[in-house]
């Protein structure tokens, strides 16, 4: 379960309704406003998690709303919804301080994700400040954020070399690895946060969004007439960079053609906007992370060899929480506080069984999946307790032997082809984060081979 509200802003009343419907299955409170107007008269009321706008609406557009927002909350995210002939005024939106865009006709499970993003993205601001305003008083800048991701030795290894990233002005990019979930995020974040450019802007890119023509015009700016619908010069998310920090998250899902463009954008600090003839200097400290292994990709060439090495100068590593020991205890903790306060409940104490637990399971999901599953006992839990029942969990089985290279790992004894194909399927969009073209890849498959696959054990609505 969610918790969250969500604000949709849409004339078409059908769509926003639908949109409505299908979120209160996870949790979401939707509300609903047909113009822009009656959104901000909610604001105030609602005080959402999440905005959804369309960006043609009656009256005022999607755009000035997104201004108006931004000045009530620039907390809030909003995701502009928008059809394919103006899909370049939702870029505009998004270099204008849109969290994302989405096209029509809306694909209603890619919407849940881009909410469920969205919404950490603005609890992980949240926690960002708080931190920046421990700096300000003159504490450790990172002293709380080591008390949030945990005391590992692997841990404490990762913060000491982020805190030293972080103090550097000039330095080359930095490649932050590490499974889904595991806050590859945060740390961007951090090291922006507690730098000497933390006063500058921080740009992130979502890499697995845009295709590549589209990411290109994104990242690079266009000039007038570079294509149809360019009816303007726009600057890119490099320029929109300057002085600060450009994050590409999922940077293994660029598509080949770009990379080359890429690399030289870091190697010169230079771009060109497409369309353009000449070169343009930017300063921007360049961030990525991913949660591919980079160099096999580079054995199959599906990731340039030259771009890998010059991302992975400074390599960041994040273990996944399987390999962080009580570090799982501390961020329980962290997330019983975090959600009772938000629900107004009061902090329970986890019974010795759960916290058992809590140290047995694997964790595909990593810290994401721990923070779903302890706001989820928040909100089931009606006493003072948290017991086992309440995580939701599956004692782990004992695991399978490893598999050797290219012999794939038969099921247990007594584990028919149907379920076994079953589990897997759920551990690869568990792993995915829940995205299914994440999923699929993992897999080996197409997108559309995954949701038949999905429909036919029940894994989808």
């Amino acid at each position: 379960m969610s918790g969250a509200t969500v604000l949709i802003v849409d004339d078409e009343r059908t769509l926003a309704r639908a949109i409505k419907g299908f979120l209160a299955e996870y949790g979401y409170e939707a509300e609903v406003a047909g113009d822009a107007e009656s959104a901000l008269a909610q604001l105030e009321r609602l005080r959402p998690d999440v905005v959804f706008a369309d960006v043609r609406l009656p009256g005022m557009n999607g755009i000035e709303l997104l201004r108006r927002i931004r000045e009530f909350d620039a907390a809030i995210p909003v995701i502009i919804m928008t059809a394919h002939g103006t899909i370049e005024g939702a870029v505009e939106a998004v270099k204008l301080g849109a969290f994302d865009y989405l096209k029509k006709p809306v694909d209603l499970e890619e919407l849940k994700l881009l909410a469920d993003r969205a919404r950490e993205h603005s609890q992980l601001k949240q926690e960002l400040s708080y931190y920046r305003r421990q700096a300000g008083r003159g504490e450790t800048p990172d002293a709380g954020l080591a008390g949030v991701l945990g005391r590992s030795p692997a841990m404490r290894a990762v913060l000491d070399q982020a805190r030293q990233i972080a103090q550097l002005d000039e330095t080359p990019p930095v490649l932050i690895t590490g499974e889904t979930g595991t806050g590859k995020g945060l740390v961007a974040r951090t090291i922006h946060a507690t730098g000497a450019r933390a006063g500058q802007p921080f740009i992130e890119v979502n890499c697995t969004a845009l295709p590549a023509t589209l990411m290109e015009a994104e990242l690079f700016g266009h000039e007038r007439g570079a294509f149809t619908d360019a009816k303007e010069s726009k600057l890119g998310l490099f320029e929109a960079g300057e002085g600060g920090f450009l994050f590409l998250d999922e940077v293994g899902d660029i598509e080949l053609a770009l990379q080359g463009k890429l690399l030289r954008a870091i190697e010169d600090r230079t771009v060109r906007r497409v369309g353009g003839i000449r070169d343009r200097k930017v300063d921007v400290r360049i961030l990525a992370a991913t949660n591919r292994d980079l160099e096999r990709e580079t054995q199959r060439d599906r990731f340039r060899k030259d771009l890998y090495f010059r991302l992975a100068v400074l390599p960041l590593r994040l273990p996944p929480l399987r390999e962080r020991g009580d570090d799982v205890l501390i961020l329980a903790e962290h997330f019983l506080q975090r959600f009772s306060a938000k629900y107004g409940r009061p902090v329970p104490q986890m019974d010795a069984p759960a916290r058992e637990l809590l140290l047995a399971y694997p964790w595909p999901g990593n810290v994401r999946e721990l923070s779903h599953v302890m706001e989820r006992a928040v909100l089931w839990s009606r006493g003072d307790t948290i017991g086992v029942d309440h995580l939701s969990l599956t004692a782990p089985a004992e695991s399978a032997p490893p598999a050797s290279e290219g012999i794939p790992v038969l099921p247990p004894p007594g584990v028919d082809l149907g379920g076994w194909e079953k589990a897997m399927l759920e551990r690869a969009l568990a792993d995915a984060g829940g995205n299914q073209t994440r999923a699929a890849q993992r897999l080996g498959i197409t997108r559309d081979t995954l949701r038949y696959r999905l429909k036919k054990h029940g894994l989808q609505g």
